[in-house]
């Protein structure tokens, strides 16, 4: 019996191993499974501390992203020196968040700019457009160049606001972003956590601005964010 049960344990470790995400850095969260879509890219933003759970357990690849996290997660990919922050220009950013230092970093560096000029909206969620702007700048600030690749436009290419524009279609012409099923971008819609992982795992960000670092390769897929 007691054999029984033994081999039945390590079945089940076995079982769950193959399913939760393990990082190399011991993290592993009950919400991410090999089979989902994301799962890779999950594992790689979270083994090189980019990309952290919302909970000990919890990644939530569903929940939309906000403007705190994508300021956060770019600061930390490009492994900036925050440590010099005191202070940010809006009001509504309160440095001792987790955000905190790393909107003051992305301000001065010309990566985001408030939604006026007093308010940053850290709690927001990002819109796809929101997202190409951001990263357009992240790009230029890195001294990354897109490829100019000649693409399909977008169905509501009109809904796409005119400040985001040029960045939308440098991203889709740079292969990063892609539009929906039926060839809209949704440029109002949210995007989810999973989804900009998967974007920082596609263009392979962290071993692009890091190279002597063992970042590992991100595999090329077909998962670029929709």
């Amino acid at each position: 019996m007691k054999k029984r049960l033994t081999v039945i344990l390590i079945l089940v470790v076995l079982m769950f191993s193959n399913f939760m995400v393990y990082a190399q850095t011991d993290r592993q969260y009950n919400d991410v499974f090999a089979s989902d879509w994301f799962y890779d890219a999950v594992k790689y933003v979270s083994s090189n501390d980019v990309m952290i759970g919302v909970a000990d357990l919890e990644f939530a690849p569903e929940t939309e992203l906000t403007r705190g996290m994508a300021v956060t997660i770019l600061s930390r990919i490009y492994g900036a020196d925050v440590s010099g922050f005191t202070h940010t220009a809006f009001t509504d950013v309160d440095i001792d968040k987790y955000y905190g230092v790393h909107v003051a970093w992305a301000k001065q560096n010309g990566i985001v700019h408030g939604m006026t000029e007093t308010e940053f909206c850290p709690d927001d969620f990002m819109t796809r457009e929101q997202v190409c702007v951001i990263l357009s700048n992240f790009f230029d600030f890195c001294g990354l160049s897109t490829r100019n690749t000649p693409v399909q436009s977008f169905a509501d290419e009109d809904k796409i606001g005119k400040w985001a524009l040029e960045a939308v279609l440098r991203m889709q012409r740079g292969g990063i972003v892609n539009g929906r099923n039926d060839n809209t971008f949704d440029p109002k819609g949210y995007i989810t956590r999973a989804e900009f992982a998967q974007i920082v795992y596609n263009t392979n960000l962290i071993k692009l601005l890091k190279p002597n670092e063992d970042a590992g390769l991100a595999q090329q897929t077909d998962n670029t964010a929709k």
